[in-house]
């Protein structure tokens, strides 16, 4: 699932079959599972009420943090 990003691949192309393949994950995970995963992906969460936008800041590492993790337990 994360091949692409350990790779070093870039761009939306990379993460869009990696993305779409995690749905069915997500949807299995339990909240506190959910939270932790959050929390290991993004730095900062940001709205702007004036423009109704939703910013996201992702960790470095967090991705690789991850694809590290789920190799493992793989």
């Amino acid at each position: 699932m994360f091949a692409a990003i350990t790779t070093g691949e870039a761009g939306c192309e990379a993460l869009a079959r990696p993305l779409a393949e995690f749905g069915p994950l997500w949807d299995h995970l339990v909240v506190g599972e959910r939270c932790q995963l959050l929390r290991l992906l993004l730095e900062t969460v940001t709205y702007d009420a004036r423009t109704d936008e939703l910013g996201l800041r992702f960790r470095p590492a967090g991705i690789r943090v991850l694809a590290s993790e789920a190799g493992r337990s793989a």
